[in-house]
């Protein structure tokens, strides 16, 4: 036996020398999987729009990027930020706006459509001052084909924003059982006012800012240019060129609130006007940077207006 399994040994020893001299050699190569190479998917573009959708006044828009998004959604991923509501609002100041905006992976400015016919468009404010409906439907389609680019494109067209002309007027009515003076642009009430700031009685205040309205109208007055500002710790409303009303402490108290809350409810309500003069149509008034659609119940009101 034990002769044998030696003998046995010494043959499967020859067979294997004779195999490797005789050229044969022994596949020792693992065997490795070869499944195809996946390119990584890009990320979707964060569409931010933030748009008061409490009030339904931009319901168009809204549907128009919920549909999209549904419809391609390796290609976006929207957020809306309501700020017609508390927490919507507070996010909206937090992020930096005073007005309706959609980004674009942080850009409100974006070069879109074919390459014989490339626009770009700031989406800032409600449609019909510096873009418009079908801007936002070439903008998504350009997304989706991944030809959008962030800022203006060199020889892209850039769209002319417009400005409205408003009539300013000024009214004296009763608010919570106290006479104001309150600025009204195109009939609609925007500033109120029921204190006294450095000898200057509200009527004369509401004169005077009726009269610093006007200016910035003549030089083109755009929403944009409405800002709740600060100088030598007074709070007011104003363009880069005029202080059109001061949020005095003591005006914020007949109101209830702070002086900047005050400034900023008047910045709304100016906004809003701008934003319903060119809904309808807007007055006389063209090219410049441009409405957002904001609370309206912040708005002040009143009734029996004289305009000048």
């Amino acid at each position: 036996m034990r002769l044998a399994r030696f003998v046995g040994l010494g043959l499967v020893l020859a067979a294997g020398t004779a195999l490797v001299l005789g050229g044969c050699k022994q596949n020792t190569a693992r065997t490795v999987s070869e499944a195809p190479v996946v390119a990584p998917q890009p990320e979707p573009t964060r569409v931010t729009a933030y748009i008061n959708v409490t009030s339904g006044c931009q319901q168009e828009t809204v549907d128009l990027l919920r549909k999209f998004a549904e419809e391609h959604p390796n290609s976006i991923k929207l957020e809306l930020v309501d700020f017609g509501s508390p927490n919507g609002m507070d996010r909206w100041r937090a992020d930096g706006y005073d007005c309706m905006a959609i980004t674009f992976d942080g850009s409100s400015t974006v070069t879109f459509g074919p390459p014989e016919d490339r626009r770009a468009a700031k989406f800032h404010f409600p449609p019909g001052f510096q873009w418009e409906v079908d801007d936002l439907k070439a903008a998504l389609e350009s997304l989706a084909e991944g030809t959008l680019e962030a800022g203006v494109a060199p020889g892209a067209k850039v769209r002319e924003a417009v400005v409205a002309k408003l009539k300013v007027g000024t009214q004296e009515v009763t608010e919570k059982g106290k006479q104001v003076v309150q600025v009204t642009l195109d009939g609609k009430p925007v500033l109120s006012f029921a204190t006294s700031l450095a000898g200057d009685a509200p009527s004369k205040r509401a004169e005077e800012a009726a009269a610093a309205f006007k200016r910035a109208m003549d030089t083109g007055l755009g929403p944009a240019d409405i800002q709740v500002r600060e100088r030598d710790s007074e709070t007011y409303l104003g363009t880069e060129n005029e202080v059109i009303a001061v949020a005095n402490p003591e005006e914020a108290a007949a109101a209830d609130t702070t002086p900047k809350e005050l400034a900023q409810q008047w910045q709304t309500a100016v906004k809003m006007a701008l934003a319903a003069a060119v809904r309808k149509g807007g007055g006389p008034g063209a090219g410049k940077p441009s409405a957002p659609t904001a609370q309206e119940k912040k708005a002040p009101k009143g009734a029996g207006s004289h305009s000048e």
